[in-house]
């Protein structure tokens, strides 16, 4: 039986979740320091909208979080919800 090194573990676990080497660092470190969430991946999409968010004040994000709840509010969004929470 071989027997597969700590380091290699720690390899194989990065790779599976795609994470950079900072993002790793930070899912090994003090849980105290983590940050709340980690991205492992992002569409073109939303990388973009992320960045024009991170240039806002703190009153004009609060105002888009606002909007963007009033938006999923709509009739739309709820069916979705509701057949999100079906399955």
């Amino acid at each position: 039986m071989m027997s597969i090194s700590f380091g290699m573990k720690l390899r194989r676990i990065r790779r599976e979740r795609n994470l950079s080497q900072e993002a790793f660092a930070d899912f090994l470190g003090d849980p105290a320091q983590r940050s709340s969430s980690i991205i492992v991946s992002m569409s073109r999409d939303e990388k973009a909208i992320l960045d024009l968010y991170r240039q806002m004040d703190n009153n004009d994000k609060i105002e888009i979080r606002g909007e963007m709840k009033g938006i999923l509010r709509a009739e739309k969004y709820r069916n979705k919800q509701k057949e999100d929470t079906v399955g």
